[in-house]
């Protein structure tokens, strides 16, 4: 009898439990960002002025459609003050990414970052990466942790306007 009681009463527990953890389906739904427009972008406060005018360049060197946000939010983070200084003369190509790339190594059996992503301060680096994966659509060399102890406000505002852009709810 015991048994039974205890066997009802854990039962009762657990569909309980169940009822109130099983979470609700998400909206499936995008809620566009308040403002639109370039004056409601966050740009860099470090040299806003260059990175805006970057930004804009380079999304007209690169023709970003409306329907390329993977490629508005790489222009975005390519034209980050540091950023832009660093990518080498002529290893801009058909994308925005060509330069990101190094050699390909046969023991890991994949291509390496650049030599020139590689001399990036480690914040810097991690945005480069992001970005690059939210590009390519898969995972390359991105590390949260590391960008989470690397980044100051400026650059996790900076990521927070890249994801923005990457989901199309803000553009210029």
């Amino acid at each position: 009898m015991r048994d039974a009681v205890r066997l009802s009463a854990r039962r009762n527990v657990v569909q309980y439990r169940r009822k109130r953890i099983t979470p609700e389906a998400p909206s499936k739904e995008r809620r566009p960002m308040p403002t639109t427009g370039a004056d409601s972008m966050y740009f860099s406060s470090k040299d806003e002025t260059t990175h805006r005018e970057r930004y804009e360049r380079l999304l007209a060197r690169y023709e970003a459609g409306e329907d390329e946000p993977e490629l508005a939010a790489a222009c975005y983070v390519l034209a980050y003050p540091g950023i832009y200084e660093a990518i080498p003369d002529g290893r801009t190509g058909g994308n925005p990414f060509t330069w990101y790339w190094g050699p390909y190594d046969t023991t890991l059996e994949r291509r390496t970052e650049s030599e020139a992503v590689g001399g990036l301060p480690p914040g810097l680096r991690q945005l480069v990466r992001a970005a690059a994966e939210l590009y390519a659509g898969r995972p390359l060399f991105f590390d949260l942790a590391a960008a989470v102890r690397d980044w100051d406000a400026d650059m996790t505002a900076a990521f927070a306007q890249t994801i923005a852009l990457r989901r199309g709810e803000s553009r210029r």
